[in-house]
């Protein structure tokens, strides 16, 4: 298992995509070891470096269903930087919500896609689910104002100046949040 494991994850490291998904197919068929959490891992991986997401997905599904294995919060990351880098945000909240437990950085991840993909809609639900996790980390304000900045909808919110104690106050819908 290890050998193969390290064989799929060289090939990804090297940019070889194609050749681990091969591995891993060739090792299903030999059908005498069977992948494991980190052997999807290593392939979710590929297919995250390819943009390769029917492939993601099928390898996401196929270790839940035909292995039986719990997808982990290092698959769950993959498969929704996978969706977030090609603009299926959608798809990427959707499995976020899925996940057994809420992942501060998933969120100012999924946050920062819908950003980058204008999906404000998307992008306030993953800030307000950031916020509950994480109130006092910047990352999630900063990318909700950058958003609002980028979007032109800065009606939405403003920054008001520092303030007495030095610490920036930023009003979203009428909620302040300090930075």
């Amino acid at each position: 298992m290890i050998s193969w494991n390290a064989l799929i994850s060289g090939y990804v490291e090297k940019g070889h995509v194609e050749k681990a998904i091969d591995s891993l197919k060739k090792m299903q068929l030999e059908g005498q070891i069977l992948p494991d959490e980190v052997t999807f891992l290593c392939t979710l991986n590929a297919c995250n470096h390819s943009d390769y997401v029917n492939g993601g997905k099928y390898h996401f599904d196929n270790m839940k269903k035909r292995y039986g294995i719990t997808p982990d919060i290092q698959q769950y990351t993959c498969m929704v930087d996978l969706f977030c880098r090609i603009g299926h945000v959608d798809e990427a909240m959707a499995l976020t919500k899925e996940m057994p437990t809420s992942y501060y950085p998933l969120w100012c991840a999924l946050l920062g896609a819908c950003q980058k993909w204008d999906n404000v809609k998307l992008g306030r639900l993953a800030f307000e689910k950031g916020v509950q996790l994480n109130d006092t980390h910047g990352i999630a304000y900063m990318h909700m104002v950058n958003m609002y900045a980028t979007t032109s909808m800065q009606k939405g919110w403003r920054k008001n100046e520092v303030d007495i104690t030095g610490v920036k106050h930023i009003i979203v819908d009428n909620c302040g949040h300090n930075l």
